[in-house]
């Protein structure tokens, strides 16, 4: 999905308000969303230019988006709603003032869940570089299945496991630790086998 699409579906925007905030057609936005034309420089700046959007980095328009791209469309929205729903409120008690955002939260939320999805993507990348390294024998074997295994446990991005093996990846990679995983890893393949 390309950025523009998703940044309206989030900004609860569609292709018309679009077109006629920057004064082009709508038939050209949804050329844009469907990657029939690229959008030129000068639109680029004029959708950076729109209030809503100034939290957005200028290539998330018409760049092919991940997960952690999402987060961070979706963190600029609720950037965007803290903005506008701050308020400043005196304390009752001590008569200091403060801000209240009601979109706080919500801003932690998607930053934790942005982190995890980026320490995924780092682990993911790291299991693929060992996973195309390896070379046979059975004590590779055992490795690779396991490391095939945690892959494709990143992959279904259940919390519970993904915690427990980014811990395990955390003591493996640890380098004032010397640990013999061998009966580890045969117990892990196991239950992996069998579900």
């Amino acid at each position: 999905m390309i950025g523009l699409e998703k940044i309206l579906e989030v900004f609860n925007k569609n292709a018309n308000q679009l077109a006629s905030e920057i004064g082009v057609s709508r038939q050209t936005v949804y050329d844009w969303i469907k990657q029939k034309r690229k959008i030129p420089a000068q639109r680029l700046e004029q959708l950076h230019q729109i209030s809503e959007f100034k939290y957005l980095n200028k290539e998330l328009f018409q760049k092919n988006i991940d997960k952690i791209d999402t987060y961070d469309i979706e963190l600029a929205y609720i950037n965007h709603l803290s903005e506008k729903d701050t308020v400043v409120k005196e304390d009752d008690f001590y008569g200091i003032e403060y801000y209240n955002d009601p979109h706080e939260w919500q801003k932690h939320y998607i930053l934790e869940m942005q982190k995890r999805k980026l320490e995924l993507k780092k682990a993911d990348s790291f299991l693929t570089i060992e996973l195309e390294g390896f070379e046979h024998g059975e004590q590779q074997d055992l490795y690779f299945n396991v490391l095939k295994n945690i892959n494709k446990l990143f992959n279904q991005g259940s919390n519970e496991h993904i915690t427990l093996l980014q811990d395990l990846l955390n003591l493996i990679t640890r380098s004032d630790t010397v640990v013999d995983l061998t009966p580890f890893l045969d117990v892990l393949n196991e239950k992996m086998r069998n579900g």
